[in-house]
């Protein structure tokens, strides 16, 4: 008898032994914090998106008595988190204590007690108190809790206050805590781990854009608290489903889906979010994986303006095509415009030889015409736009009426909204681009006045049909790449060797996919199936014998370009080479009788 109850006495505690290491919470934290060897990473997904001033001069953002910040008059966790890792890196930008200042207020929200739910050995939650679509109040989040992680490791980094670290240990034990138990720590229908933005909702099971931030904020928390292993395994476990799971987003249409609850599709916004995101991940990681699907998201966002509030990303293309036109290469002209009707509160000129004509400029329409020749008994003249809303830009462009004349531009003042001065844009030489002259601004600037001033050096002044406000991305801190998409080619053979020859040294991506009919249906471009320069081979087989590939290349601020492509096929037949090289020259249209080059093509392979 006291055998049996020493043995169930035993088994007891390793039942509660078993439960202790299934759900690795509240691991006596023995594990200390590390200042990382290396300075913490400027939080791209954040910093490089929006700038400050969308949450200082935003209508759905206000601040309280002590400075903290409300969305929509409620507390959000992740905007107040948002807001302080903005100031923070701008902090660490320009020394600038009002930042500072900023940041270390959201601290004190983050560390009050009152402002989040302590559950013992389940950990800390910071909740939501409003109900969000399916989730009522109070609910927690994933993304929270990661963002509120990154907040307190440069909490302390900056200040060195002990007192946080047990908070953040905490805000991890709840990150981690199973779904089951209340927590967040979820299972995709393949097994994958997954943290959720909302547990619990049918609506929006599965956020992809969470799951990214939830990551990044777990691998800065790894490299503080390096001998934290069971976190080293989650963030393991998340880096892998993550790339075991995005073929489940993509449309096949070069687009994702938010989430595989309701499935549908994400926002401009979320889209070019999602390509820093990855940016990040690669500079966190060194996977290469990361870096591939921020290159292939890049070319998905060619015109997809987004209006948000002092956004870098509103009219910025992360990647812009490429088109062949005889033996060139030539890129696609962007046609977005910041400078539209809707935006402008006021316009004005001063000192023209001709009326102004206010809605001329910004109709994207090339039959009006403004003549940029001054009035004889003046030297300058000026066009100013009043702006209803802060905008970032980088560059201004006037598109030409013809080459007849000169744009006589002297300099342009803008209101500086964060000092609350006029200042002047430090201008790089204007450079030619077809019937465009570009001016590109050393720096981004964020206003809602623009000055223009031109001068009377040149008696021949230019006719000019547009102005533009373009931000780009080349200019800037966001990604910005080049990309060519091949025709639909035949192959007869086990490989083929794709080479591009550009004006720089830089690596590019070579992206192919291939099939046995040649329509591609629904067939997204993988990370799995690309690889960098100098590697150079497409492998082909499973019966596929149709492929198209895609090269993706950095501009490099416009300067890198694409001047040439060779394709070698191997193990091919001469008259099969002679009807590529019709194919080649010919795009495939799918027709119910193709021409005969390409059926004697396709005849080869039987």
């Amino acid at each position: 008898m006291k055998y049996i109850k020493s043995l169930a006495l035993l088994l007891l505690v390793m039942s509660l032994l078993v439960s202790f290491n299934t759900n690795h919470l509240n691991p006596l934290h023995d594990y200390g914090f590390e200042i990382p060897s290396q300075p913490l990473l400027k939080y791209n997904a954040i910093t490089d998106a929006v700038s400050v001033n969308h949450w200082l001069h935003n209508k759905s953002f206000s601040f309280d008595s002590i400075g903290i910040i409300k969305a929509n008059n409620n507390y959000n966790p992740v905007s107040i988190s948002q807001f302080a890792i903005a100031c923070y890196d701008q902090f660490q930008k320009t020394n600038d204590n009002r930042y500072k200042t900023y940041f270390l207020n959201q601290v004190k929200y983050l560390m009050d007690k009152k402002n989040y739910h302590d559950k013992g050995d389940d950990g800390i939650a910071y909740p939501y108190l409003f109900q969000f679509h399916d989730l009522k109040p109070p609910w927690y989040s994933g993304l929270a809790q990661a963002e509120v992680i990154s907040v307190l490791i440069r909490y302390y980094l900056l200040t060195q206050d002990k007192k946080v670290i047990p908070v953040i240990k905490k805000v991890r034990d709840f990150l981690f805590l199973p779904l089951n138990k209340g927590g967040l720590l979820n299972t995709t229908a393949e097994g994958n781990i997954w943290i959720e933005e909302y547990p619990n909702s049918k609506q929006h099971l599965h956020v992809l854009n969470g799951f990214f931030i939830t990551t990044i904020g777990i691998i800065e928390y790894c490299n503080v608290f390096p001998n934290d292993r069971y976190a080293e395994e989650v963030k393991q476990k998340c880096l892998t489903a993550i790339k075991k799971s995005i073929p489940f987003y993509e449309t096949g249409s070069n687009w994702l889906t938010y989430d595989r609850g309701s499935k549908g599709s994400v926002s401009s916004w979320y889209m070019k979010a999602q390509v820093l995101e990855m940016k990040q991940l690669f500079l966190l990681t060194g996977d290469s994986f990361f870096k591939k699907q921020e290159i292939i998201w890049a070319t998905y966002t060619f015109e997809r303006p987004v209006d948000m509030p002092s956004c870098y990303l509103n009219y910025a293309n992360l990647g812009t095509p490429v088109k062949r036109k005889g033996d060139e290469y030539v890129q696609t002209k962007d046609q977005s415009n910041i400078l539209n009707r809707t935006l402008i509160n006021k316009d004005s000129a001063s000192g023209f030889k001709n009326t102004f004509i206010n809605y001329g400029l910004t109709d994207n329409n090339p039959n009006t015409l403004f003549d940029l020749t001054l009035k004889k008994e003046v030297s300058t003249a000026t066009l100013e736009y009043r702006l209803n809303k802060i905008v970032p830009v980088s560059s201004i462009i006037f598109k030409l009426k013809s080459d007849s004349g000169t744009v006589n531009l002297q300099k342009i003042s803008y209101n500086n909204v964060a000092a609350k001065t006029i200042q002047n844009v430090k201008l790089q030489e204007p450079i030619k681009f077809g019937d465009e002259i570009i001016y590109r601004f050393d720096t981004f600037i964020e206003t809602d006045d623009l000055i223009l001033q031109f001068n009377d050096k040149y008696k021949k002044a230019a006719q000019i049909t547009e102005i533009k406000l373009t931000p780009f991305a080349g200019e800037t801190m966001l990604p910005a790449y080049g990309y060519f998409t091949s025709d639909v080619l035949p192959v007869n053979s086990n490989s083929i060797q794709v080479t591009a020859t550009l004006t720089s040294k830089l690596p590019y991506l070579i992206c192919y996919r291939t099939s046995k009919d040649g329509k591609f249906v629904k067939q997204p471009w993988q990370a799995s199936d690309s690889f960098f320069s100098p590697e150079n081979k497409i492998e082909i087989g499973d019966g596929h014998c149709f492929v198209q590939y895609m090269i993706i290349f950095p501009l490099d601020k416009n300067r890198n370009k694409l001047t040439a492509i060779e394709v070698k096929y191997l193990k091919f037949n001469a008259l099969f080479q002679t009807c590529l090289k019709f194919v080649l020259h010919h795009p495939l249209s799918y027709m119910s009788t193709p021409p005969l080059p390409v059926q004697v093509a396709i005849a080869c392979f039987l």
